[in-house]
């Protein structure tokens, strides 16, 4: 369930810890499984624990997942308003031959930031969450 939440990237340091969980009753089971008479009654009850904490990591993971889908979308809205606003100012901006070379190269960067926009969307319907907001926060 962790894995199919992708908690390995989403809460890392939670997902480690419960490898490490299931890792130590695996150990453990097979200790078990080498005697004569076993009894796994302590391996249940800790696999039942590891079980759980299974379910609460993915539940973090899907949280920490959507908290990101939305600071993507904040920062998208932020980024859209702000380039809304720079061109309504290059609209109104005098038309003289001194900042034709600057009025063009604002114009680029626009168009560039548009691009990169456009990227992180496409990034975001594609699930991959995380570098659409490290790009978003580059932007």
């Amino acid at each position: 369930a962790a894995k199919q939440a992708q908690a390995n990237l989403y809460v890392s340091s939670e997902f480690n810890a419960l490898q490490d969980s299931l890792n130590t009753v695996l150990a453990a089971v097979e200790k078990e499984k080498s005697k004569l008479f076993k009894n796994y009654k302590d391996e249940v009850a800790k696999l039942t624990a590891t079980a759980e904490m299974a379910k609460t990591v993915a539940a973090n993971a899907v949280a920490k997942k959507e908290q990101m889908k939305q600071e993507t979308a904040a920062t998208l809205t932020e980024l859209t308003t702000l380039m809304d606003q720079n061109k309504e100012m290059l609209a109104k901006a005098p038309k003289g031959k001194e900042g034709k070379a600057a009025m063009e190269a604002i114009q680029a960067d626009l168009t560039s930031i548009e691009t990169q926009v456009a990227e992180v969307n496409t990034k975001l319907a594609s699930d991959d969450i995380i570098n659409a907001l490290n790009q978003a926060k580059a932007l």
